[in-house]
C-alpha cells in the first residue's frame, strides 16, 4: 500500500511531461515541411508526411503575408462614402399612434374585466377615407372591445390603413394577459 502511495504522484507528473515530448518536433519526425509527390495515377500531391521521402521534392514555402482589414467604418470613409442613414418613413400625414388601455403587461380576470376595452390614441385625428384597424395577434378586431377572449398571450397592434388598405402608420405592439 506505501508503494501506491509514494509511485501515484510520481505518475501524475510523467503523464503531462510524456505528452510534451510527444509533440516537440523532432528532426527524424518526417514533419518538418511540405513535399511534392506524385501519387499512382500521375497526380500532384502536396503533403507533410509523403510514403517514399525518396522520391518527394520539398517545397520552400516563403513567409506568409497577412494583413488586418480596417474597421468597417474606416473603410467606408476611406472610399469618401458615408454610413448610409436609416431611410425616412413616408410622410402620411400621421404623426403618432398609440395604445393607451389595456396597459402593457396586464393581467385581466374574466368575467370581471369583461368586456376588455382597448383605446387608442392618435394625432392627428383619422382623416376622411381612412381607417383605424386593431390587431389581436394578428388578427383585425370587431371594433375596440374584446368579449371574452381567449385566456393567455394577446399582442395588440393599432394601425392606420388608406382605402386601398395600405398601413399607413402602426403602433408599437402591447402585451396583456386575460385570466380566468
Amino acid at each position: 500500500m506505501s508503494l501506491m502511495k509514494t509511485w501515484w504522484p510520481l505518475l501524475l507528473l510523467t503523464v503531462p511531461i510524456l505528452a510534451v515530448a510527444q509533440t516537440t518536433d523532432r528532426p527524424d519526425s518526417g514533419s518538418n515541411g511540405i513535399y511534392r509527390t506524385l501519387d499512382a495515377d500521375g497526380n500532384v500531391v502536396f503533403t507533410d508526411n509523403p510514403p517514399d521521402k525518396k522520391r518527394a521534392e520539398e517545397v520552400k514555402v516563403g513567409p506568409t503575408n497577412t494583413m488586418d482589414s480596417p474597421p468597417v467604418e474606416r473603410r467606408a470613409a476611406s472610399r469618401g462614402d458615408a454610413p448610409p442613414e436609416p431611410p425616412e418613413p413616408p410622410d402620411t400625414g400621421y404623426e403618432a399612434v398609440s395604445i393607451t388601455a389595456p396597459d402593457a403587461g396586464a393581467n385581466l380576470r374574466l368575467p370581471q374585466d369583461n368586456p376588455i376595452q382597448v383605446q387608442v390614441s392618435l394625432s392627428p385625428s383619422l382623416k376622411s377615407g381612412h381607417r383605424l384597424v386593431i390587431l389581436d395577434n394578428g388578427t383585425p378586431l370587431e371594433g375596440t372591445a374584446m368579449d371574452f377572449p381567449n385566456p393567455g398571450e394577446h399582442t395588440l397592434v393599432a394601425q392606420v390603413r388608406d382605402g386601398d388598405g395600405t398601413v399607413l402608420i402602426e403602433s408599437e405592439p402591447v402585451l396583456f394577459y386575460p385570466r380566468r
